[in-house]
């Protein structure tokens, strides 16, 4: 059951337009080379990636920098 909140979510929507206008609408977040290079690019994917980061990669980063950081500031 843990393991299942590791797994993303299947969408089979494949228009990434409207989901990023959705994202964009919460946020309030959208940036001026977004707009040029058009919300589908694939570089606009890539830096869209990097703000959220996968739920697995993200505990794993929390989990290591607790355990290492006794060591750091020893």
């Amino acid at each position: 059951a843990g393991s299942r909140a590791l797994v993303p979510e299947v969408n089979n929507d494949v228009e990434p337009v409207p989901q990023m206008f959705r994202v964009v609408h919460y946020t309030h977040y959208l940036p001026f080379a977004w707009k040029q290079q058009g919300l589908a690019s694939r570089l606009t994917r890539k830096e869209f990636s990097h703000l959220y980061e996968f739920k697995a990669l993200f505990l794993i980063q929390e989990t290591l920098s607790v355990a290492i950081t006794p060591f750091i500031l020893w």
